[in-house]
């Protein structure tokens, strides 16, 4: 849903054929289970039924699969981000995210090999004939949509890093030798900033490189509205600005990403 609803320059890299590898296999298993002739009110177990046709043990494997590329990507990026984020409330729901998604792989392995060993006719892990794996997929499901729910004023965090962001791409603009502006594409801008950095690198070993100059404090300009009474920056999260902002960085941040 958030592929088809966000727009073409904002979704992420291997997203569409994650999104063909789940349409194809429902396709294919609810196919396969329309034409295998068993009716749905067959009152046994799916494993009983069908645990000995491959193509549906196959389609069901393919199928956990792509769940497990799902949760291991969350866990990645749920892992590799709590490390950054200051605000308590905020790691706290990272980190439920992280377990769910955790617990969530060793909920999916259980399940493939239970089908593994129902096709080979070996004995069934333990627990099977209970609802402990049951309790263990709702309990992660649970943490995994609780984890998002729980957070904290991030909003002057967000405010921080936008203008953080914002001072340095006006510093790198003087090594471009283009200046930025809002009509380049997200691909073009990360080519920019990559080819400036190549050069800031350059001039920081070599300080003497011809054509160079670091830049001066009238090229930085003003990043933030500022409260003419308190001096403090002008926050209200909930504006367009910010949402283009945050929108725009991210989609340089994936541009970037894939040079």
């Amino acid at each position: 849903m958030t592929y088809l609803t966000s727009s073409a320059g904002d979704r992420s890299a291997g997203v569409r054929a994650k999104i063909l590898w789940a349409a194809a296999d429902i396709a294919v298993m609810g196919a396969l289970l329309l034409g295998s002739g068993v009716p749905d009110d067959a009152g046994a177990g799916f494993l009983v039924v069908h645990g000995e046709n491959p193509l549906i043990i196959g389609s069901y494997l393919a199928f956990l699969g792509y769940i497990s590329a799902g949760l291991f990507g969350t866990l990645r990026r749920t892992w590799r981000y709590v490390r950054y984020m200051h605000q308590p409330y905020v790691r706290l729901g990272l980190r439920l995210v992280a377990a769910g998604d955790a617990g969530g792989l060793v909920y999916v392995g259980y399940l493939g090999a239970t089908a593994l060993t129902s096709y080979f006719s070996l004995p069934t892990p333990p627990g099977t004939s209970t609802h402990a794996v049951t309790y263990l997929g709702l309990g992660c499901t649970t943490l995994i949509l609780a984890g998002p729910t729980i957070g904290d004023s991030a909003g002057y965090q967000l405010y921080r890093y936008v203008i953080e962001i914002r001072d340095s791409l006006l510093v790198l603009e003087s090594y471009t030798g283009k200046p930025f502006h809002d009509g380049m594409s997200p691909a073009l801008r990360a080519q920019t900033v990559a080819q400036a950095l190549h050069t800031f690198a350059a001039t920081k070993r070599n300080t003497a490189a011809p054509g160079v100059s670091p830049a001066s404090a009238g090229d930085v300009k003003p990043a933030a509205t500022r409260d003419t009474t308190s001096g403090d920056p002008v926050l209200s999260p909930g504006l367009p600005a910010m949402k283009d902002e945050l929108t725009h960085l991210t989609q340089l941040s994936r541009a970037f990403a894939r040079l």
